[in-house]
């Protein structure tokens, strides 16, 4: 029998029910197991009962408690949030419908919480999406944003919360990283803020999980952890055809984190920001195959960039 480890795994889902059992069955398929699983499902459409309850009657272990609730809130960080006020564990485990863990992906995971009790959350490498060193040009570019000139930029936050991936050699030896993504992360729970993830997240939650680390690493350690891998299977959603709201969402989430979490200063991070949309200009127009969403980019960005001038840091949220 594969021993039970006190984790409550959280999932999100939009009625995406064939990829989720898909991760599921590699959750089972772990050579531990967690003793909760909270699913919370934000369907556009009434969520299938049968689908649900096929996912409930899965082959879990005797033990393991599966709730299955509809979404009170749709959005990413809501549909977290409700599921860890229902969690009874002291270990949350974030993950996305769309992943496959590769074989000892969770024990390698918790080996690394139980070895630092100052570990606050650790997260898996994405084993199709790794950091990747800039070039020359982008460096000189990311170090008029406050990135550092030298050195490895991977699993850091730098200038106007700019956040790069882990790679899969840490250049720190101990792993530490400055943020965590939610794709497969572990979190202490007496780490974690309350409320977990911010209200200001809405929707897709663009940068939800960068607020979260930055806060929670103001007081614990992050760590990647490259032995714990997974295949992120990004499938097709409605928001990632949404140029205009998904720029405008990442131009705006980006100042709210930069001033709210990093606290920088508003002057300096207008000009950084600007270079940053310079910067996202320049890699939109070097793709052919991208020129298409320029019309949409440009316009979300200006969108972004009004709310950012009509609301500053004082709105808990956004206009529909």
């Amino acid at each position: 029998m594969k021993p039970l480890i006190p984790v409550s795994l959280i999932i999100p889902t939009a009625g995406r029910y064939e990829r989720l059992t898909q991760t599921l069955r590699s959750v089972l398929a772990q050579d531990v197991q967690i003793r909760e699983v909270l699913i919370i499902d934000g369907a556009a459409e009434a969520p299938k009962p049968d689908a649900m309850l096929a996912i409930a009657m899965l082959a879990w272990p005797v033990g393991v408690r599966v709730v299955t609730e509809t979404a009170s809130v749709c959005g990413a960080g809501a549909q977290r949030n409700q599921a860890a006020a229902l969690s009874s564990q002291p270990f949350l485990w974030f993950l996305d419908d769309d992943v496959d863990l590769e074989p000892g992906c969770l024990s390698a995971l918790w080996q690394a919480m139980m070895e630092d009790a100052m570990l606050g959350g650790c997260n898996a490498l994405i084993s199709n999406q790794q950091y990747a060193q800039p070039g020359r040009g982008l460096r000189r570019l990311l170090a008029w944003v406050g990135c550092p000139a030298s050195g490895s930029l991977a699993g850091r936050c730098c200038g106007p919360a700019v956040n790069f991936l882990p790679a899969s050699i840490p250049p720190d030896e101990k792993g530490r990283v400055e943020w965590l993504n939610t794709t497969c992360t572990l979190y202490r729970r007496s780490a974690l803020p309350d409320p977990t993830f911010l209200a200001f997240f809405h929707g897709y939650s663009l940068m939800e999980d960068l607020a979260l680390s930055l806060e929670v690493g103001k007081r614990w350690r992050l760590r990647s952890v490259p032995e714990a891998r997974i295949y992120h299977d990004s499938v097709p959603a409605p928001y990632k055809s949404k140029v205009i709201s998904r720029q405008a969402m990442e131009v705006a989430n980006r100042w709210y984190v930069a001033r709210r979490i990093m606290y920088r200063k508003a002057l300096p991070l207008c000009v950084q920001m600007l270079i940053m949309q310079m910067i996202g200009l320049l890699a939109l127009l070097r793709n052919p195959e991208r020129w298409s969403s320029f019309p949409g980019w440009a316009i979300g960005t200006g969108v972004g960039l009004w709310r950012i001038v009509r609301h500053g840091t004082e709105w808990s949220g956004y206009d529909p």
